[in-house]
């Protein structure tokens, strides 16, 4: 399977971002996973914008233009839209030594909670963008390559990776899985809680970009109801639909985000109590690894510390840690061609 002698690209296709690593090199495109369509007057639709410039329409459209994520809690919910952003992607990859235009190979990493029917929709959205091969890989392992932990030792290391739409919980050894579980919840869970919860308790509706901004601005700096402190939110009034500005208690942005981050913190003391004693030591020694977008939150891991009596340490630039993880595996394919998973 890795015994390639064509160009490659490491791709990582997330919820929220989508990651692209040209053929071994730290050289990396890292975009918002996000596509604007416009329609034609014969009613066909056109991609007009990809990435942060598409992400930037979302929500403020006229009616022929349609804004599409194409992934929705680690899996495809648009097939034709994901391989029209990873054309745009690889086109974007177009240098001296790398022509997409030429045949080139894929790796592609996948959560451990993608069924075969995902893995072949991620498969299929790559052969259809215009790959020859692709390979895909378990994102666990490909997360804690990219953190810098020594996966090949027989030492346990238990990697929490929490992106837009999923979080992968593993305790990885001989770079194998020991005990993993996936959640379909991140990122895109909180914002989800901290417009319910704004629109019960302050009757106003926020669009998903208003919600992401507070979790960013308000959320991730202050992970302490007892801080006080308030935040002005803008949106439309519930009830009469005209636009409003209100004074919200920052601790009403902080207690959805802690509600995802309890079910996080249960998913992991369920890992733990799962893993084999021996492993106890390792975990109690090093503690618990953070990745991913989320892991950028200030506080967070003195939220989940406190949760699960363990130190928690964020890996060095968490929202490109599959990227140097791919970038790892581009460069030593006999070295992990075990952890590739199958697609049928």
């Amino acid at each position: 399977m890795f015994g390639w002698s064509r160009k490659s690209l490491g791709i990582d296709i997330g919820s929220s971002n989508t990651t692209v690593v040209v053929d071994k090199r730290r050289e990396i495109l890292f975009e918002p996973t996000y596509v604007a369509y416009g329609t034609r007057a014969s009613g066909a639709r056109q991609a007009l914008e990809f990435g942060a410039t598409a992400k930037a329409m979302n929500g403020k459209t006229p009616p022929s233009i349609v804004v599409i994520r194409p992934l929705r809690q680690g899996a495809i919910a648009n097939f034709d839209c994901a391989s029209d952003l990873i054309k745009h992607l690889v086109h974007r990859t177009n240098t001296a030594s790398f022509a997409p235009q030429r045949r080139f190979d894929v790796v592609a990493s996948v959560p451990e909670s993608a069924t075969n029917v995902e893995k072949r929709a991620i498969r299929q959205s790559l052969l259809a963008a215009g790959a020859g091969r692709v390979t895909l890989v378990r994102k666990p392992i490909v997360a804690a390559i990219g953190a810098g932990l020594n996966v090949h030792q027989p030492v346990g290391s238990l990697v929490v990776d929490i992106g837009g739409g999923t979080c992968e919980i593993s305790i990885i050894s001989l770079t194998d899985l020991i005990v993993s579980r996936s959640l379909r919840i991140g990122g895109e869970t909180m914002d989800e809680e901290i417009s319910a919860a704004i629109k019960k308790q302050h009757g106003i509706l926020i669009g998903e970009g208003t919600a992401e901004e507070l979790k960013d601005r308000v959320g991730g700096a202050v992970l302490d109801t007892a801080s006080g402190g308030s935040v002005g939110v803008k949106g439309r009034n519930a009830v009469t639909g005209m636009p409003v500005e209100v004074i919200v208690p920052i601790e009403d942005i902080v207690r959805p985000i802690m509600v995802v981050l309890d079910s996080i913190a249960m998913a992991i003391s369920d890992v733990i109590e799962q893993a084999p004693p021996d492993i106890m030591s390792d975990v109690l020694e090093n503690g618990v690894m953070l990745t991913g977008g989320v892991a950028c939150m200030k506080g967070i891991c003195e939220a989940l510390s406190a949760r699960l009596g363990l130190p928690v340490n964020v890996a060095d630039e968490p929202n490109h840690v599959i990227a140097r993880g791919l970038s790892s595996v581009l460069r030593s394919k006999r070295l992990y061609k075990h952890i590739t998973v199958n697609a049928e």
